[in-house]
Formats: structure tokens, C-alpha cells, sequence
């Protein structure tokens, strides 16, 4: 009886990058192209965004897709969130441009056509059309925002100004629609909008505050201090809970309205819902 023998699936991995090396293919064992001479590629560039940072992570209303940028390049990516296959970039012909885009204002329009971005370097908006590649510049606000924050259908964006005022504006118009006030003598790191657009959750690092704000009222829904460095904030779609930091290793989720949280986590314990 003949004896059956193993194959290493590292040695079937090189061969079959070889054999597609040789068809002419030049491509790896996902089908992404591969430099031209090489005959393997050990890892994958899918879901890559080449920059030391990603800061802006947005799907399509679909989510059959998913757009990033970063605060450190001037490219935006988007892929396929299925396959994790980049279908389309976005950035200056030049590679070695300005960096002039920041990843916190994306957004995908609601037919998920386009994407709109911010430069944060002039508030400049352009809307990015997916199928043609097409950049349309749509306008800037009368300030420079010194940090902004798109609603996830991409109808409005919240821009922060050096008087520690919130403008939110329609965000392809670049209509004011609400300001809210903080002072001087905040410093917003962080905003949130839930998905009707009609609350924003903001983490305020000078104040040491998280804080929920009605934009219709112009009310505070909900506050709580925090001892942390980063004051990251995160409204749900209802607009019923949000996710805050308020120590440096530790996350706490609350009900708008009630005090306590529904569950908090620090370092070193285990998550307790209380």
C-alpha cells in the first residue's frame, strides 16, 4: 500500500506564487499584485492604509464598503469590507504632498456615491466621487476648525473654532445650523453625533468633561468628570447611550439621564455591570 505523505502548506504557498509568477499573473495567493521579481509575499495588503496612523474609519450606508483616512498622509482609501480589497484611492497625484486631510470629517453621502472630507489645514470641503474619481471642491467656513466631526449619513458636521464655540453645519453646503458655546477654556478632543443628528456627545480634555448636549435646545443631557488624558466619547445610533473614558486605562458606558453607568471597566478588573 503506498504511503501517503504530508505537504507543508508554506512549500504549496511559494509554489503556487511561483506558478502565478510564471503565467505572468505576479500577483500573491489573495490575488493582490506583487513587485514585479518577487515570488511571494508573507502577510496581506488588504485593509492597509499606508500611514503610521489611521484616524478616520467610516462604512457606506450599505456597508458594503469602508473608507479610511489618516491625520499623517494625504490619502484616503476605500475598500471592499468583504474581501478587505482596496478598490479605490483617493490623493494629489504628487506622493510626497502637503498633508492636508484629516480622517475625523469622513463620511459617505447617503446614496454612498461619494465621500465628503474636511481639510483641517483651512476647513476646505471637497466631495470625492467614487465611480469616476472626480475631487469637487465644495467650500470652507469662515474660520479655521481646529478639529470636526462628520454624523455618520454625512448631513452634518460639527467644527470646533480657537473660542471654544461648535458650529454645526450641513455638511455639503456648509450651513450653520447650531452653535454651541464652551468657552475659552475648553479643549474638545473628541465629538459625537448620534444618528437623527440632534445630539452630540463631546470629551472636553481642558474641562475634564464628557457631556451630551441637546443641539436643539442648546441643554445638557448628560455630564460626568473624568481624571484621563484622552477624553474619547461615542454617541449609540439612538442617541440613549454613550461610551466615555474617564480614567486612562478604563471605559464606561452610561444611560442618558441616569447617573451611574450601566457598565464601567478599569484596568486590572474585570468588567461589572452595575
Amino acid at each position: 500500500m503506498r504511503k501517503s505523505s504530508t505537504f507543508p502548506f508554506a512549500t504549496f504557498v511559494l509554489l503556487t506564487a511561483v506558478q502565478t509568477v510564471a503565467l505572468g499573473q505576479n500577483v500573491d495567493v489573495y490575488g493582490d499584485p506583487i513587485p514585479q521579481g518577487a515570488i511571494a509575499r508573507l502577510g496581506t495588503i488588504r485593509l492597509r492604509h499606508e500611514a503610521n496612523s489611521t484616524t478616520g474609519v467610516v462604512f457606506s450606508p450599505d456597508g458594503k464598503l469602508l473608507a479610511t483616512a489618516t491625520n499623517n498622509s494625504p490619502f484616503v482609501f476605500v475598500f471592499d469590507a468583504a474581501t478587505g480589497k482596496r478598490v479605490a484611492q483617493f490623493g494629489p497625484e504628487n506622493p510626497n504632498a502637503s498633508l492636508y486631510w484629516n480622517g475625523q470629517s469622513l463620511a459617505f453621502e447617503k446614496d454612498g456615491s461619494s465621500l465628503l472630507i474636511m481639510n483641517l489645514m483651512g476647513g476646505q470641503v471637497e466631495r470625492l466621487h467614487l465611480k469616476t474619481g472626480k475631487r469637487e471642491s465644495l467650500g470652507k467656513p469662515s474660520f479655521a476648525p481646529l478639529a470636526a466631526q462628520a454624523s455618520a449619513d454625512g448631513q452634518w458636521v460639527a467644527c470646533t473654532d480657537a473660542e471654544g464655540a461648535v458650529h454645526i453645519f450641513t455638511y455639503a453646503e456648509l450651513k450653520e445650523v447650531a452653535r454651541l458655546n464652551f468657552g475659552a477654556e475648553s479643549q474638545l478632543v473628541c465629538m459625537s453625533f448620534d444618528e437623527a443628528g440632534k445630539r452630540l456627545a463631546i470629551g472636553d480634555r481642558k474641562r475634564k468633561k464628557f457631556e451630551v448636549w441637546d443641539i436643539g435646545t442648546k441643554k445638557i443631557l448628560w455630564s460626568r468628570e473624568g481624571d484621563g488624558y484622552e477624553f474619547r466619547v461615542a454617541m449609540s445610533p439612538s442617541g440613549n447611550l454613550v461610551a466615555c473614558t474617564p480614567g486612562k486605562s478604563s471605559i464606561a458606558v452610561h444611560t442618558i439621564g441616569q447617573d451611574d453607568p450601566t457598565f464601567e471597566h478599569d484596568k486590572g478588573l474585570s468588567g461589572k455591570h452595575l
